[in-house]
């Protein structure tokens, strides 16, 4: 297999886990804001689209260190780019975040291509863990921007009162927390949490009300910060992942590793 065809190749794998990837992310986004419609969130819905992003992440740091060309890495940040925006739309914001993404490829390329020439034994591992972290970055800030544009979160700007799901989350608060001091059958007992929790939400919502036209963007970054927060575990499933590529691909004959006489610094005093 030529070098050409393997680029080829893997620029369409590239291509097919951002589709699967952002279709995916799309319909979750969807069931986040039905969620704060009060409507039932799927939390299994998560698992394709997180396994797809760690995929994504694995396969453009691998890339990088496969052929390490600057041609390469620009490729995949637009083949990427391209899927993301003809899922999400040609918006401002989104084209600002494929900027960001081919920026963080360009910085992930400056340490993947160090960390492969200066070893004297090549380590997947250990060179992927210095190049995912800025496409991490890249990656989670369109991530960011999809949530910001959602409009259910946008919807929120315009909202006078806190979302149904917020009030389930008091009722669910108040049960727990009261439910079995108050007296009475069990009728009585849900007619006087009912009632608490109006009177919750309304003390809730007079003091909320002013400040829910800044809920999107505080929303959005909260998420960004929690999943960052975090990040250091995706990182290390994303290079689990791109070590058993790595694997599977050098014993299928797509990648060879050579013994060659290389030259080494030294610091003489």
């Amino acid at each position: 297999m030529s070098k050409l065809y393997k680029f080829i190749s893997w620029e369409a794998a590239i291509v097919i886990l951002s589709l699967l990837f952002w279709g995916g992310f799309a319909r979750l986004v969807g069931q986040l804001s039905a969620g704060f419609g009060g409507m039932p969130f799927s939390f299994e819905a998560v698992a394709l689209p997180a396994v797809f992003f760690l995929s994504l992440a694995s396969l453009l740091g691998l890339g990088i260190l496969f052929f390490g060309t600057l041609f390469q890495t620009l490729s995949s940040g637009a083949l990427a780019g391209a899927v993301f925006l003809l899922s999400s739309g040609f918006t401002d914001f989104n084209l600002a975040a494929v900027g960001i993404l081919i920026l963080c490829l360009l910085y992930s390329r400056l340490s993947v291509t160090s960390e492969s020439r200066e070893r004297i034994k090549i380590n997947a591992r250990i060179i992927l863990s210095r190049g995912l972290t800025p496409i991490f970055i890249g990656l989670l800030v369109m991530v960011s921007f999809v949530i910001y544009e959602n409009p259910g979160v946008q919807a929120l700007e315009k909202a006078n009162k806190i979302p149904p799901s917020g009030e389930k989350i008091v009722s669910s608060v108040i049960t727990n927390f009261i439910g079995g001091q108050i007296e009475g059958n069990p009728r009585e007992k849900q007619a006087i949490i009912k009632e608490i929790t109006r009177q919750t939400m309304n003390q809730l919502n007079s003091l909320a009300a002013p400040y829910l036209k800044y809920a999107p963007p505080v929303l959005t970054a909260s998420l960004f910060l929690i999943i960052w927060g975090v990040h250091e575990i995706f990182v290390w499933l994303s290079i689990l992942i791109g070590s058993l590529l790595f694997f599977a691909l050098k014993k299928a004959g797509f990648v060879k590793i050579e013994e060659r006489d290389a030259k080494a610094e030294t610091l003489i005093l």
